[in-house]
């Protein structure tokens, strides 16, 4: 790093909080705070301090924020360090942690995350279905990486074997449903395999049972509502008419 830069964090333990301090030749160049921060992500990466992240050749740094609620919400902060230094990025994760890694031939990092749009839809949080995100960076911002997300067609008998052992689930009681249901879904169609998992989901829900059209509708209202809805309607060719006109009854409990 430039010898005239100099960056720090400050740890404030009584009033549980931190503080991001960027000094450039003696001046304050930036400053954040937030309930917990930290250099690089949350994982042994290579997204240390002066490694270049964005594939310019340039040095940059990630900061990783937390915001100290119930496993919300992270925030990674992407800078540029000399020449110029600015911040590049603040991305959200919120209650997915990500981390930074080299992904194929791509010369810049890519993030690894996860979509959190089913967080408590029909499920307790710890049993959410969590579809892996990438996100790439594209010159001026942190973009779905969708080409980097799919994945050749999966074994037919394979899904059809998960399908029938969800469908036989003792999950499924007079209130609950299996989210291994969803979860493969999910895993399907952020994999660019939408077709398939609605195949999976006419083989995993249980014969006789009640409510399967109810799912149907507000699985996809549900899932309309990510952040990430637009990268993954046009990676699958789904469009306006792929979301119900009607949500009301997609209360998720």
């Amino acid at each position: 790093m430039n010898d005239d830069v100099t960056v720090a964090i400050a740890h404030f333990a009584d009033i549980r909080i931190d503080v991001l301090m960027i000094l450039d030749s003696g001046s304050l160049a930036w400053t954040l705070s937030a309930y917990s921060l930290q250099f690089g992500d949350d994982f042994r990466t290579p997204a240390g301090t002066g490694t270049d992240i964005t594939g310019d050749g340039a040095p940059n740094m990630v900061v990783s924020a937390y915001s100290g609620g119930a496993h919300c919400c992270s925030t990674y902060h992407v800078f540029a360090l000399p020449p110029e230094v600015k911040q590049l990025a603040a991305v959200e994760t919120h209650d997915s942690s990500g981390r930074f890694v080299a992904y194929d031939a791509q010369t810049a990092l890519v993030i690894e995350t996860g979509d959190n749009t089913f967080a408590y839809w029909n499920i307790y949080f710890a049993a959410l279905p969590d579809p892996t995100i990438l996100l790439a960076w594209n010159g001026d911002a942190y973009e779905p990486a969708t080409d980097l997300m799919a994945t050749p067609v999966p074994s037919a008998e394979g899904l059809k074997q998960k399908a029938d052992a969800v469908a036989a689930s003792d999950q499924w009681t007079a209130d609950q449903m299996d989210p291994d249901l969803w979860r493969e879904m999910l895993d399907l169609i952020y994999t660019g395999h939408n077709e398939l998992a609605w195949e999976f989901f006419e083989n995993g829900w249980p014969h006789g049972r009640e409510g399967k059209e109810d799912f149907r509708t507000n699985f996809r209202c549900q899932l309309a509502q990510s952040p990430y809805w637009q990268a993954i309607s046009v990676m699958n060719s789904l469009g306006p008419n792929d979301v119900p006109g009607d949500c009301s009854s997609n209360t998720g409990y």
